[in-house]
């Protein structure tokens, strides 16, 4: 009789091969809850770098801007007070005053963006006709290694 209830096409799984399929099963979804916590992780630690790269990059557009706006005002200041003969002379002597390297009547302005960026602006004065005091001729991000694209990315912008 026992024959007979095989050949009827019954068939029994045991309670050992049910667990080893569980505990398969298991130890999967815990593995990949595993690696979906890392490469969250991960990808928060790189927004985080990145937010903070770019908040510093326009924390020194800031500041930049107000170094420029010091430097239009103490043109304008020169403006009005000097003739067009002496203005580029005395306004060069200003701007000296201020502690910015002036060179062929353009002056560079630096902000270190982190201990590896720096950004540079290069400003040309205009002459006492012109609508305005100044002009930014170029502007860019230098890194260390002297590179002018981080990253892969220009960065290098002209105003001319």
């Amino acid at each position: 009789m026992k024959n007979n209830k095989k050949s009827q096409g019954s068939f029994h799984i045991g309670t050992g091969i049910t667990s080893i399929i569980m505990v398969f099963v298991v130890l999967c979804l815990t593995v990949f809850g595993v690696l979906s916590f890392a490469i969250a992780s991960s990808d928060y630690k790189l927004s985080k770098k990145s937010s903070d790269n770019i908040k510093a990059y326009y924390d020194a557009i800031r500041a930049e801007n107000s170094i420029l706006a010091q430097i239009n005002e103490v043109l304008y200041n020169v403006k009005d007070t000097e003739e067009s003969s002496t203005y580029m002379e005395r306004a060069t002597k200003e701007i000296e005053n201020l502690g910015y390297l002036i060179e062929n009547d353009v002056i560079t302005v630096t902000y270190d963006i982190s201990e590896k960026q720096k950004l540079i602006s290069k400003v040309k004065i205009n002459d006492l006709d012109a609508d305005y005091t100044i002009q930014v001729i170029q502007s860019y991000v230098e890194t260390v290694g002297g590179n002018h694209s981080p990253g892969g990315v220009e960065l290098i912008t002209n105003f001319n």
